[in-house]
């Protein structure tokens, strides 16, 4: 029933490549399979194995580990940007003593950061000490102020550099120690997408025009 409802799903979408599908309990997996090709040029089809890159949704990931952290007290998602960074010079219409992790990580934080985001969406040009003195640049979000939602990568951005700062280790090791190990997702990676290819199949980008 699953397999008839995916392909007929599937076919009424022109812009969908591939799909993967994976169903799982405690007792283990129930049922793994995949639909499409994972690469449209090349002709090769998608499998129950196949890699992809998973972008924002690394967000779901990151936001439970902090809960999970927060819940074992060794962060707290209501500590502020004033307590996280005293010695950053922050705009005093930002609300810094104001605006918390939990802000953050629920994209309530009305804050807007473009020298971030670039350099970590895009340049790949950046180191810890860079990010955190351009926490100096952040700026209030007049159009989604602090309590509105409004999505987008800074929040998740600035949290991490927050916490990896206090914590000292990075949100990669951080995920793969409070989720992906314990769950046993060993065939999920935060890191190099180059370590994936060589485990395996990736599979190719595609984006919609629609």
């Amino acid at each position: 029933d699953l397999d008839a409802f995916i392909v007929s799903t599937l076919a009424r979408f022109e812009t969908v490549p591939a799909l993967s599908v994976a169903v799982s309990t405690s007792a283990g997996p129930l049922y793994a399979d995949a639909h499409g090709r994972a690469d449209i040029e090349a002709g090769i089809p998608a499998t129950a194995d196949t890699r992809f890159y998973i972008a924002s949704s690394t967000k779901s990931f990151v936001g439970l580990t902090l809960a999970l952290l927060d819940a074992r007290g060794e962060i707290d998602l209501d500590w502020t940007l004033a307590e996280l960074a005293p010695e950053i010079a922050f705009r005093p219409e930002l609300r810094a003593g104001e605006v918390t992790l939990r802000h953050l990580i629920s994209h309530s934080h009305g804050l807007r950061g473009r020298p971030i985001e670039f350099r970590l969406a895009y340049t790949g040009e950046h180191d810890p000490e860079t990010l955190w003195r351009l926490l100096e640049r952040l700026e209030p979000r007049a159009d989604a102020p602090l309590g509105t939602f409004r999505y987008g990568n800074i929040g998740y951005n600035v949290a991490t550099l927050l916490v990896e700062r206090r914590l000292g280790r990075s949100w990669q090791e951080m995920v793969e120690t409070e989720l992906l190990r314990p769950l046993g997702m060993d065939q999920t990676l935060t890191r190099d997408v180059a370590e994936a290819r060589e485990r395996g199949l990736v599979a190719a980008p595609y984006i919609s025009a629609v």
